[in-house]
């Protein structure tokens, strides 16, 4: 029983301090410190699917019409190269994935938008 407590007690302070120190920054705006519930990535590739340029929408003033600057917690453009490479940074950073769909055709090009829903702490 004393360790299986005290598993229990690790795994829920390893969970607060990753989510403590996870950072999104949009814009300059860590959205971790904001008081949301939701996001979604808004992703777009080439045409040769090689890189994903992704915005996030946090419900921002103004929308979320252009490609925000997204930076790590060092300030470094977020560069990846597909949506899962996207989806991984979040979840690495507190964020849990709700749904997704797609929109566009194979000619215009398609946007990926992935609903995520921010990790609390229990």
């Amino acid at each position: 029983m004393l360790i299986r407590n005290s598993i229990i007690l690790l795994t829920l302070y390893f969970t607060c301090l990753m989510v403590a120190q996870s950072q999104v920054v949009v814009d300059g705006i860590n959205i971790n410190e904001l008081d949301i519930e939701f996001c979604e990535i808004v992703a777009e590739s080439n045409f040769w699917g090689t890189k994903v340029k992704i915005k996030i929408d946090y419900g921002q003033p103004g929308g979320s019409y252009g490609f925000d600057k997204v930076t790590d917690k060092d300030g470094k453009p977020l560069k990846v190269n597909t949506t899962v490479g996207a989806l991984n940074y979040m979840f690495k950073n507190g964020w849990d994935f709700v749904t997704n769909y797609t929109i566009g055709d194979a000619g215009k090009g398609y946007v990926y938008h992935f609903l995520l829903r921010k990790i609390s702490p229990q």
